[in-house]
């Protein structure tokens, strides 16, 4: 393992030199624990697939470094992993990013795959799925145990798609993607976070279903994943809507502080599309698609996820939504129900609350929309302290359905307390077209058309976007996504509202300088930028309104021994350099 003292030595401000060493000492397992650096510079190996994915075990870790154009830009390289971690010690896959936050990317054009004995892609069912695989380790004809315990971070997944094509690690021939492939695709897995990714320019952007075995056994359950604080956009096939930016059949998904932007021009599938139990979907900004999120029947592992505990319920918290004016914008943002099969309906049981919802589009594009479709009377949604704000590009109001559906009996929706609509061409239900039921349709406040309630629609995508701002008549009313607060908080360098990533970019820009101002990060005011000042900031992180609570357990850094090394040598020096190896990273 070769120790690189010159870079990324302040990693963690807080942690001492006595810390460092009783890590190595006191951690199980930690002088076991393998890393591997696979990028541009001295010492490092130049490909992923020459890393032995084969043989990685508890507490490992792959750190992926961002290339420039002149080092080799993308690497066009798969990568699949049938190995697992354990609990408190998981196998890590981290991409260590560019001078300015740019993530190493994985392009699926030409890529190549890791070949020879032991080889974890040859079963040629998972070959042309995805770009980053997880699947069960193949054996000849034999499925061994799913992977276990993975962290993956920080890096850029594209090219997932069927006019790209790779080489065949068992045939050595270039092989086109199918068009179900996935720059991220969990065919097997469970226990996993992926954090801090970009999913592009692929069939899929995410994609990963159980499947139901007669015999009763769960091996081929994906249980217990999370997608947090990353950009899911640009993915889908034209004229198909049956692809989606995600589709998951997992027990236990959470999705978190993500991006969710629209498909590629001319797909018509959904944004989120989802056939699993137990889903929590909070904190996100999620834009167009056919449908924001489409809850329905589990497919290959109905028997199994149908029985989970809890397997019904859906929670929907915190998330900012936008209808635009495309020709593609969902007219029934929410579907609850079936796809394919009445009698294995999903029976969701939704709470949906504290969301902002903005719908721009207008009558010449569509002339209804409703806001639920929900197909059977035994899918429930309890709706409260929700904003749905209309704002037709030309005032041309559509007619807008709380519930809009095709047959009867069809979804219940209960409306609670402290949800705000714009009024104007304002339903229950679609009369004539389907049933449903909705308690509650006297509880909404309505809102003229016109009125934001001090909602920030100034700059989609951006940290405010579709939050409350200073002054606005709802602050201090339990309603919308988490609002803005009025008062500064500390540790917000760029006054987005909240602690992350970008506001550690702002200090890591004058890092070290001696005439340094409190808007640069200068938290103790000795006019220096300092590992104090870095302290005070990863201290803080995750704090405040926003909807991107960014961490710090899992930023890369260099191996125990690499640290105390440094740390006897050149520690002294390092405080003079202006290396940061953690750097923000945002969509």
């Amino acid at each position: 393992m070769r120790c690189f003292v010159s870079a990324c030595l302040i990693v963690r401000a807080r942690r001492t030199l006595v810390a460092v060493a009783a890590a190595m000492s006191l951690v199980p397992g930690a002088a076991q624990a393998v890393e591997f650096h696979v990028g541009p510079l001295p010492g490092q190996t130049s490909r992923i697939i020459d890393v032995p994915w084969e043989t990685l075990g508890a507490g490992d870790s792959v750190f992926i470094y961002h290339r420039t154009v002149a080092q080799g830009g993308d690497y066009h390289e798969k990568i699949t992993l049938t190995r697992s971690g354990a609990e408190g010690s998981p196998i890590r896959i981290i991409g260590v990013p560019g001078p300015n936050g740019e993530r190493p990317t994985l392009n699926g054009a030409d890529a190549l795959s890791r070949s020879g004995p032991g080889n974890t892609t040859l079963f040629q069912g998972n070959q042309n799925r995805g770009l980053l695989t997880f699947a069960e380790h193949y054996q000849g004809d034999y499925f061994g145990g799913q992977p276990q315990y993975i962290e993956v971070e920080g890096l850029k997944l594209t090219g997932a798609k069927p006019s790209n094509t790779f080489r065949h690690s068992l045939t050595g021939v270039e092989t086109p993607y199918a068009f179900n492939a996935a720059a991220l695709f969990v065919q097997r897995g469970s226990h996993m976070t992926f954090r801090d990714m970009e999913l592009t320019d692929s069939s899929f952007g995410i994609f990963g279903a159980s499947v139901h075995h007669e015999d009763g056994t769960q091996g081929e359950m994906i249980r217990n994943l999370t997608l947090e604080d990353s950009y899911i956009h640009g993915n889908g096939v034209v004229g198909n809507g049956g692809v989606h930016n995600y589709y998951m059949e997992v027990s236990g998904m959470t999705v978190r502080g993500n991006h969710f932007g629209p498909l590629r021009p001319g797909a018509p599938g959904s944004n989120l599309k989802d056939r699993g139990a137990n889903l929590l979907v909070e904190n996100n900004y999620i834009e167009d698609g056919a449908r924001w999120l489409d809850l329905v029947e589990p497919e290959d592992s109905y028997g199994s996820m149908n029985v989970e505990p809890g397997a019904q319920d859906v929670t929907v918290r915190g998330n900012v939504f936008r209808q635009t004016i495309a020709a593609n914008a969902p007219n029934n943002p929410f579907h609850l129900g079936y796809d394919n099969v009445p009698s294995k309906d999903r029976k969701t049981k939704l709470e949906i609350h504290n969301n902002t919802m903005i719908l721009e589009g207008s009558q010449d594009v569509q002339y209804h929309y409703g806001l639920f479709k929900a197909d059977t009377n035994q899918n429930i949604i309890d709706y409260y302290n929700n904003v749905v704000l209309r704002t037709p590009a030309n005032g041309n109001l559509p007619e807008l359905y709380l519930q809009r559906n095709e047959g009867d009996p069809a979804g219940v929706l209960n409306v609670g307390a402290n949800n705000y609509i714009t009024t104007g061409e304002l339903f229950p239900v679609r009369p004539g077209f389907g049933g449903g039921t909705v308690n509650g349709y006297g509880n909404l406040n309505l809102v003229a058309l016109g009125e934001l309630l001090g909602i920030d629609l100034s700059n989609p995508g951006s940290a405010t976007y579709g939050k409350l701002l200073p002054g606005s008549p709802l602050i201090g009313i339990d309603t919308g996504a988490f609002p803005v607060l009025s008062t500064p908080i500390a540790g917000d360098l760029n006054s987005d509202g909240f602690v992350n990533r970008a506001d550690v970019a702002i200090l890591a820009a004058s890092f070290g300088d001696s005439a340094a101002l409190a808007s640069d990060g200068d938290f103790n005011g000795d006019g220096v930028l300092s590992l104090a000042d870095l302290a005070y900031l990863q201290a803080r992180l995750g704090t405040g309104s926003g909807n991107t609570a960014f961490t710090a357990t899992s930023v890369p850094e260099p191996s125990s021994a690499c640290m105390l090394v440094a740390g006897l040598v050149g520690f002294s020096l390092a405080l003079r350099r202006r290396y940061l190896c953690w750097v923000a990273r945002v969509p």
